[in-house]
């Protein structure tokens, strides 16, 4: 009996961890904020496994968040939260998908982001994802445009470009 008990608790415990972090959150109002950063039913999003150019870094940046406002205009999204659901800015980490795209990748196929991957966890797509990068350096797609090609990756102009703002 008392086995049972701790067998239900426990199985308790384990579904109610679970229902905390959704599958997926799907929805056709999404505000694009930049080439990697969305807002889907009021959830900031970060594309996991790429980093776009900021905003700052002209054009690229405004040209990748362009680009991700066509790719989803006028679509249903959906995204799945990784297996560490949050970053240190409290927005959710998820892959996403349109109706017929897997956003993420399409960022990087088209030279619009970079890959992305920090530690070995949220690997799943790194593959694809390197592959998929490979091919537009090779393009010269977006970013890798030979005529106009980005000095900094985003991730280095971050750190050590972006301008303050005084801020901590």
């Amino acid at each position: 009996m008392k086995f049972v008990i701790i067998f239900l608790i426990l199985c308790a415990f384990i579904l109610g961890i679970q229902a905390q972090k959704p599958f997926k959150t799907c929805s056709d109002q999404v505000l694009v904020l930049d080439g990697d950063t969305l807002i889907l039913q009021k959830q900031k999003i970060r594309l996991l496994g790429i980093d776009a150019p900021e905003i700052g870094q002209k054009p690229f940046g405004e040209n990748s968040k362009n680009y991700l406002k066509k790719l989803i205009q006028n679509q249903k999204v959906c995204c799945r939260p990784s297996h560490e659901p949050f970053d240190k800015y409290k927005r959710l980490l998820a892959y996403c998908w349109n109706e017929d795209k897997f956003i993420n990748a399409e960022m990087i196929k088209a030279g619009q982001a970079v890959s992305l991957f920090i530690g070995d966890k949220n690997t799943e797509y790194k593959l694809l994802f390197l592959q998929y990068e490979e091919e537009a350096q090779k393009q010269e797609l977006g970013i890798y445009n030979s005529q106009a090609s980005l000095d900094e990756i985003p991730y280095i102009w971050r750190k050590y470009k972006k301008p303050k703002t005084g801020k901590k």
